[in-house]
């Protein structure tokens, strides 16, 4: 399998690649599908791809980690804003 497909948030009914290295847990919810082919055109491309997906592959404790890590930031953040 390759990249994830992603809409493009332009509302025009166009997916975009997301390589699995660049999908993080904020990005999770927007995956579509994932490519089953690639091509080495630039522009707007057809691409055979899976539909629905199943978060294979991905790090859940390395996620969490980096998740708690910014929560304690924000937490910190709001606390030292309020003395």
């Amino acid at each position: 399998m390759g990249d994830y497909i992603i809409p493009s948030g332009l509302n025009d009914g166009i997916g975009v690649a997301l390589p699995g290295n660049e999908l993080t847990a904020d990005k999770v919810h927007l995956v579509i599908g994932q490519a089953w082919e690639g091509s080495a055109r630039d522009d707007i491309k057809q691409v055979k791809a899976a539909v629905g997906f199943t978060p294979q592959g991905i790090d859940k404790d390395q996620q969490y980690e980096k998740l708690t890590t910014r929560l304690e930031a924000l937490e910190k953040l709001v606390k030292e804003l309020s003395e």
